[in-house]
């Protein structure tokens, strides 16, 4: 199930080369009333580091894209949160400008959790 994203406490946009994605999060962080980190940076297709310098929010967190295609990139960036220690799965929320044709209306948590150990 999806958990009301206007509670989340802080917006993380992932790390894109498109400008777009930062607007939206700053527009939806704006909207619900929280605050905006960019912390996750994407390194290549398909792997995020944390910005070190830049500490982790507490509480549920929502994650910005601004396109899901095969969901391997918000896969990575929530598995690199996960691997912090600091959130649970049910912790993390996701929020995209669009999606593509490909099935994606369920969501396989062990999808997410299958490389962590």
């Amino acid at each position: 199930s999806f958990f009301n994203w206007t509670d989340a406490r802080t917006v993380i946009p992932i790390g894109s080369t498109h400008p777009l994605v930062y607007h939206f999060a700053d527009y939806i962080s704006s909207a619900i009333g929280c605050s905006t980190l960019d912390v996750i940076n994407k390194v290549e297709k398909g792997v995020f580091t944390l910005d070190n310098n830049k500490t982790l929010p507490e509480g549920k967190i929502l994650l910005v894209d601004d396109i899901i295609t095969s969901g391997s990139a918000i896969v990575s960036a929530i598995q690199t949160l996960l691997k912090t220690g600091k959130y649970q799965l049910e912790d993390i929320d996701i929020l995209c400008i669009g999606k593509t044709e490909r099935d994606l209306n369920v969501w396989d948590n062990n999808k997410v959790i299958a490389n962590l150990t």
